[in-house]
């Protein structure tokens, strides 16, 4: 009779779990990006024919009006066109909690294309190892800027136009932590990437990638922030999509 008692109560706080976890759509970003860890805006100027650099220096403004004084954008782009990284992560070869960095650091992501962007989970990266906030879409226009702590729990929405994903991202700092980010620097990478996962197992991987955040960001996380020789476990991660992996 207990053991009964017992698996429906873990049945119940197992099904009330997945509803509070489930995925929701915001319309309005945060005013302020100290809020949640995050922000997003729609550029209004014409990007199109333009290089990264001039791209870059278009949004450059804007994105550091948002942030404390002193931070600058590092020597560094990555331009990825097609598939998305689906499953959740924080970033940890920038991340302030993986390199130990004195402030805070920013990702910053150019989308170029309409669509579905990026879920996130907000205040997350003040959230270590377990996460309490469930995660949020960004959708919206091409040109959207998306602008977030690079410790926030985060992931590409799944997608959904193939080839026609394009994403342009950034990387900013305080000026007081660029030694940290030596590695970083001068790195101009482009990759085009073919999405042939099957959707069943993306949004299972997607699924076990969320709940299981702690594992994968607390204790796994220096399987993703460089590649070793011979290491079968990295056969099974998407390594191939950070910023460090040429």
């Amino acid at each position: 009779m207990l053991s009964n008692t017992v698996l429906i109560i873990v049945i119940t706080v197992l099904i009330l779990y997945l509803i509070y976890y489930s995925e929701e759509k915001i319309t309005e970003s945060p005013k302020n990006i100290m809020d949640s860890g995050f922000m997003y805006y729609e550029c209004n100027e014409n990007l199109e024919n333009l290089n990264v650099i001039q791209k870059q220096n278009i949004i450059k403004e804007k994105v550091l009006s948002n942030l404390p004084a002193d931070y600058v954008f590092l020597d560094y782009y990555y331009y990825i066109k097609g598939c998305s990284l689906s499953t959740f992560h924080r970033d940890v070869t920038s991340g302030q909690k993986y390199l130990n960095t004195k402030y805070p650091t920013y990702t910053v992501i150019l989308y170029e294309y309409n669509g579905d962007f990026l879920s996130l989970c907000p205040n997350s990266h003040n959230q270590f190892p377990f996460i309490h906030s469930k995660p949020v879409n960004i959708s919206g226009k091409s040109n959207t800027v998306v602008i977030f702590n690079s410790d926030i729990l985060h992931a590409g929405m799944i997608n959904n136009i193939g080839i026609n994903r394009k994403v342009l991202q950034f990387k900013v700092a305080h000026k007081d932590d660029l030694d940290v980010f030596k590695e970083l620097n001068n790195v101009k990478l482009e990759k085009t990437t073919d999405c042939k996962i099957n959707r069943q197992i993306e949004n299972i991987l997607r699924f076990l990638s969320l709940h299981f955040s702690w594992l994968i960001n607390g204790i796994s996380y220096p399987l993703m922030q460089k590649k070793y020789e011979n290491n079968y476990i990295q056969e099974i991660i998407p390594i191939s999509f950070y910023n460090n992996i040429k």
